[in-house]
């Protein structure tokens, strides 16, 4: 029986300043962490452990009463061990779990927020990212080019959509109570998919380490938080 351990110190550390009672900057330095482990396809050498260390600034505010939200952010990350998955045919098409040695992601946010009538909001996000293989090891098994993007990135994302409420009748003892039940409409999705030049790195992917600053859109519309 194999077995390995993996551990990690995760600090995370956050300066804030407000600009206004609605308006907050922040600089925001994070880690994320995901274990290694086996291949089931007999590799005595277990995969690494994948480790994300992330540099973010963003801005948050609302407008209008608070009827306005806006929200903007970049980051740049170094990612060591990036995990990623190939298919070995030679293995029988067995799914084999690799380790890229070095890894730079950059990116940016926006998301906004709009309430249109009193129950009803609408929202719009748009992010970027950009990655670059900068190292991998010699013997890694499959094709791999410095400067290509990792498997699967997605270099663009855009999401509007709307959420309203609507009313709904709750009878109790002292009679009906008016509720007000949420109701989303998703307007659109699009994002696109790149995978650099060259010659293409594995036929899958896996995320960055952990979710550590914008690296994502959230599917649902955006809650307000001012740090």
């Amino acid at each position: 029986m194999r077995s390995v351990d993996f551990d990690a110190f995760q600090p995370k550390v956050t300066l804030s300043a407000k600009f206004e009672a609605n308006q907050l900057g922040y600089l925001t330095y994070s880690t994320g962490f995901r274990p290694g482990g086996f291949n089931g396809v007999g590799q005595l050498e277990p995969f690494k452990r994948e480790v994300l260390r992330n540099l973010e600034v963003g801005y948050k505010s609302t407008w209008l009463d608070q009827r306005l939200m806006f929200n903007v952010s970049t980051f740049i990350a170094r990612d060591t061990d990036y995990q990623f998955f190939f298919v070995d045919l030679a293995a029988g098409g067995a799914e084999v779990i690799s380790n890229l040695s070095s890894v730079v992601l950059k990116g940016a946010e926006i998301e906004t927020q709009a309430v249109l009538t009193p129950g009803w909001t609408a929202y719009l996000n748009v992010g970027l990212l950009d990655s670059s293989i900068r190292d991998f090891a010699p013997n890694l098994g499959v094709p791999a080019a410095i400067g290509n993007k990792t498997p699967k990135t997605v270099p663009s994302k855009f999401n509007v959509g709307t959420q309203e409420g609507m009313v709904v009748q709750r009878l109790q003892s002292d009679g009906p109570r008016r509720l007000r039940a949420p109701r989303q409409k998703i307007l659109g999705y699009v994002q696109r998919r790149g995978y650099g030049s060259g010659r293409a790195l594995g036929c899958a992917g896996r995320s960055a380490a952990g979710t550590v600053g914008a690296h994502g859109l959230r599917a649902q519309p955006p809650q307000q938080s001012l740090l």
